[in-house]
């Protein structure tokens, strides 16, 4: 049996491969670098609210950003040392630099953005600008 920790994902580097190519194409942007936390966008009339799972992270080690109507996630999982002598059978955990990239409206007011971490959830409150409804304009 080969150990879980020589071996490798062979489809990473066509992974990444694509992702460069067809990044920009996408709305939704995602660096495979071993980790990629879930990320759940939901929306009611007032938020769009966004919740990512970086089970083991601290606030700390998190970074959030907005520009040009880009929210974007960034940080790194720090890989925790397997134990020399002892034999894993499987080693499931992925760790790595991730960044998760998604387009928003330009209907949010940037500057009321909130993000809080609790047990290993990051969540993210977006809110919107009120719609401005078309006005009529009488003729004299």
């Amino acid at each position: 049996m080969v150990p879980a920790r020589y071996r490798n994902n062979p489809f990473t580097p066509m992974n990444s491969l694509l992702e460069e190519f067809f990044g920009d194409m996408i709305p939704e942007r995602t660096t495979q670098a071993g980790f990629r936390p879930p990320l759940d966008l939901r929306e009611d009339e007032g938020h769009f609210y966004a919740q990512l799972e970086l089970p083991g992270m601290s606030k700390e080690e998190v970074k959030i950003s907005i520009e040009d109507s880009v929210l974007t996630v960034r940080g790194e999982k720090k890989k925790q040392e397997l134990l020399e002598k002892e034999e894993y059978r499987r080693v499931e955990r992925s760790y790595g630099v991730f960044e998760r990239c998604f387009r928003l409206p330009q209907e949010i007011q940037e500057e009321a953005i909130n993000a809080e971490m609790e047990n290993g959830v990051l969540k993210i409150s977006i809110p919107k600008t009120e719609k401005v409804e078309p006005r009529q304009i009488t003729i004299n």
